[in-house]
C-alpha cells in the first residue's frame, strides 16, 4: 500500500464531509427563504408560523448536520444565528454566533472573530437580554477594535446595555465581580 493513499482517503472525505454540509446549508436556505425577505424583517405571523410549522427545527437539524460534517467553518452557525436574529429568536441565535466566534477562533479565521464580530455578539446578546454577555462580547471587541467606528460602536452598546438592564454603571460592575474570581 502506498503510504499517501491514507492521506488521499482522509482529503477525500473531507470533501465529501463538504459536499454534504453544503447541501444541508442549501436545503435550509430554501425553507429559510420562505420566511425572510431581503432587507426587511419578517411580521409577527411570519415568525409565529415559522415555528409553529416545525421549519425552525428542521432549519436547526440542517444546520447542526452541517456544523458536525465540517465542523471547522463559521460561517454555517454565523449565518444561521443571523437568520434566527432576523426571525426574533436572539437566545438561539446567541448560542449560535457564539459557535461561530469560537470556531473562528479555533482556526484562526479573523474574518470570522473580529472586533466587528464581537459588536455583533453584543448586540444579540442585548437583544436577548443577557446583559453580561453583551458586556464581556465588548470588551473582546475592545482589545481588537482598531477604527473610530469600532469604538463608537463599543461606545453605544455599552450604553445600551445599561438603559436596557436598568444598571448604571454595570460594565464596572461585572468587572469588579470577575476581579473577585482571581482574588
Amino acid at each position: 500500500m502506498d503510504s499517501t493513499e491514507p492521506l488521499a482517503a482522509e482529503e477525500h472525505a473531507s470533501v465529501d464531509s463538504r459536499r454534504a454540509a453544503l447541501a444541508s446549508v442549501r436545503e435550509a436556505e430554501r425553507i429559510l427563504a420562505r420566511y425572510l425577505r431581503p432587507a426587511s424583517l419578517p411580521r409577527k405571523e411570519t415568525r409565529r408560523r415559522f415555528v409553529e410549522s416545525g421549519d425552525l427545527e428542521r432549519v436547526l437539524v440542517l444546520y447542526t448536520r452541517a456544523t458536525d460534517l465540517d465542523p471547522k467553518e463559521p460561517a454555517y452557525p454565523w449565518n444561521l444565528a443571523s437568520s434566527l436574529r432576523r426571525l426574533d429568536e436572539p437566545q438561539l441565535a446567541l448560542a449560535f454566533l457564539e459557535q461561530a466566534i469560537r470556531v473562528a477562533e479555533e482556526t484562526g479565521d479573523t474574518e470570522w472573530a473580529d472586533a466587528y464580530a464581537y459588536i455583533g455578539w453584543a448586540d444579540v446578546a442585548l437583544a436577548a437580554r443577557q446583559f453580561d454577555v453583551a458586556l464581556v462580547a465588548l470588551a473582546r471587541a475592545r482589545t481588537q477594535a482598531r477604527d473610530e467606528g469600532a469604538l463608537s460602536e463599543i461606545s453605544r452598546l455599552v450604553t445600551a446595555v445599561e438603559r436596557e438592564s436598568g444598571v448604571k454603571r454595570r460594565a464596572e460592575v461585572l468587572a469588579g465581580q470577575l476581579e473577585g474570581l482571581t482574588a
